[in-house]
């Protein structure tokens, strides 16, 4: 099923194999979060796609998320 998500505490650094990365998390709820983590030609795609320069202004962009099974996976940023 198909959500709408608030993203908060977003990061760019590097992940446990050494690699650039992009982190943050997306809340469907007060109290319902996932953390989403983006190698670094996917958090590229998603920079680009959010027409933004700083990164850090992902913060409280809105988004659409996959949820099935208790998983919450990112799907793309939302328009609203």
């Amino acid at each position: 099923m198909e959500k709408l998500a608030i993203i908060k505490n977003v990061n760019i650094g590097v992940d446990d194999y050494g690699e650039p990365a992009l982190w943050f998390d997306t809340y469907t709820s007060s109290c319902t979060a996932a953390l989403q983590v983006f190698n670094w030609d996917d958090a590229k795609h998603i920079i680009k796609a959010s027409g933004l320069r700083a990164v850090k202004s992902l913060e409280g962009k809105s988004c659409i998320v996959h949820e099935e099974k208790g998983i919450i996976r990112f799907k793309e940023l939302s328009n609203i």
